[in-house]
């Protein structure tokens, strides 16, 4: 090769490696192009995609463009610069910071996209969420993405946070424990047990206890809090989670012992009404007799439904059926008395009660009885065209339920109410559960009935929908003799 031929060549090889290199070089965005891209956030779709790239390479620049304007940006703006920052944290930790200020954002949008974008950017965005679990806006979000993230070795900071004033309401927080003791394995449960040896206040036991009552695996770790927290448990907040805790605790005469004077001696009659729940749950059902003379109305019916079936309270159940001057005490207590043969009377003279609320009970409760009993009553329920729809319905689930074969008149006028001036929708709903019940007692006249309704022009089509939808599984009414 000749002299020009090497001076060709080595000219070229300059003239690549100064493209390379140029091409190779990182050239910063000037003012004028951060300036844009931050417009560019609230621009259309394309605009917005293209200013994102344009912060996100820009490194610290882009990240103190973006600190500067934060608070000037539109909501939409602010989650289109979420993705810049998600990107940003790899190399600039500081914008981390920014992320966590868009997640104490009362916008629920900007928040929720906020977490996510800390819980993909490592450990720089973990530090970011365990900032912000004594945020009021956004640490229930936060606790919750932190038990997803490491349910584990997250329970030690949750258990901290916990103990922290008025934390215990938060639902959110007890809903990240439970998720974290569920998921966390040993390692949770090593922390709950580290952090009961600490001796917590009462608050917090009881929010942890409720948080874990869901969770069966950890029915000794509720006991457990319950046992150590109810001594000084003297707020209602405290003793409402202790009590509602107790449902799920394992067997403990001091946690029954507690149980029992709560529901005897509370001056807050939830705390009397949800005391009797778990004292039944946990099979203490006679320990609630006492609140049958409650002074309170819901204990009355609480207590009612939890002695249902039992022999040694079946005469005060009943007198509070007959007596009580509280509907909702008068209806439980007569759904309590489901099934128990002596008690017949009381509920058979309920299907008159002046309350529908009542009626409705004691017409259920027939139901649930092998034999037709107080059928003349419901009948006069289900002819009383001024009877309230819900009584309707439950009379109609009776003549089903006992084939009452004799009620084809009464059924065929509640079809006939439909088409009355100003008919509900109950009256409609009546309507086809009374053809339901007509096909199912399939007598001459019952299907008589039937065939006029097929040949009826204008039949509404909920209606014509009961004509020929399948019959619930159910044994056939047997057909009198022909």
């Amino acid at each position: 090769m000749g002299k020009h031929g090497l001076a060709s060549l080595a000219a070229a090889t300059l003239v690549l490696s100064l493209g390379l290199a140029s091409a190779g070089a990182k050239v910063e965005p000037s003012d004028d192009e951060l300036s844009a891209a931050i417009r560019g956030l609230e621009g259309d779709h394309d605009e917005g995609l293209s200013a994102v790239q344009t912060l996100a390479e820009a490194g610290e620049p882009g990240l103190q463009r973006l600190s500067k304007h934060w608070h000037q940006l539109s909501s939409k703006a602010k989650r289109r610069a979420l993705r810049a920052l998600e990107r940003l944290a790899y190399r600039q930790p500081e914008a981390v910071d920014l992320l966590t200020v868009a997640a104490s954002s009362l916008d629920p949008q900007l928040q929720g996209d906020a977490l996510r974008s800390l819980g993909r950017t490592g450990e720089a965005g973990r530090r970011g969420l365990e900032a912000l679990l004594s945020s009021p806006a956004a640490g229930d979000r936060a606790a919750r993405e932190l038990a997803r993230q490491s349910p584990g070795s997250v329970m030690p900071l949750l258990l901290q946070a916990l103990e922290s004033e008025q934390a215990s309401s938060r639902r959110g927080l007890r809903d990240a424990i439970y998720r974290s003791a569920k998921r966390g394995g040993t390692e949770a449960e090593q922390a709950l047990g580290s952090w009961l040896s600490t001796g917590p206040d009462s608050s917090a036991l009881a929010g942890a206890a409720l948080a874990l009552s869901h969770s069966e695996a950890h029915a000794d770790f509720v006991t457990a809090f319950i046992v150590s927290g109810t001594p000084e448990a003297r707020d209602f907040d405290t003793r409402w989670r202790f009590v509602r805790s107790a449902r799920a605790a394992s067997s403990s005469p001091e946690i029954d012992a507690w149980l029992i004077s709560i529901a005897s001696e509370a001056e807050e009659w939830m705390l009397r009404d949800a005391a009797i729940d778990s004292l039944a749950l946990r099979g203490h059902r006679g320990a609630a007799r006492t609140a049958l003379d409650d002074p309170y109305p819901r204990v009355r019916s609480s207590a009612s439904k939890a002695l249902a079936g039992d022999s040694d309270s079946t005469l005060l159940r009943a007198k509070l059926a007959r007596q009580d001057r509280w509907p909702m005490v008068r209806a439980e207590a007569v759904r309590s008395l489901r099934g128990e043969d002596q008690a017949l009377p009381v509920l058979v003279a309920a299907v008159d009660d002046s309350m529908s609320e009542v009626r409705v009970a004691a017409i259920d409760t027939l139901v649930s009885f092998p034999s037709a009993h107080g059928w003349g009553r419901v009948q006069a329920r289900l002819s009383d065209r001024s009877e309230w729809p819900p009584v309707t319905e439950s009379a109609i689930s009776y003549v089903a339920a006992h084939c009452q074969t004799e009620a084809v008149p009464a059924l065929m006028d509640v079809v006939f109410r439909a088409a009355r001036p100003g008919a509900r929708q109950e009256d409609f709903s009546n309507a086809a559960r009374a053809i339901l019940a007509l096909r199912r007692l399939d007598t001459d006249e019952a299907r008589k009935v039937l065939r006029r309704l097929k040949e009826s022009p204008g039949l509404p089509p909920r209606l014509e929908t009961a004509l020929v939808e399948p019959l619930a599984e159910q044994a056939p009414c047997q057909r009198p003799p022909q």
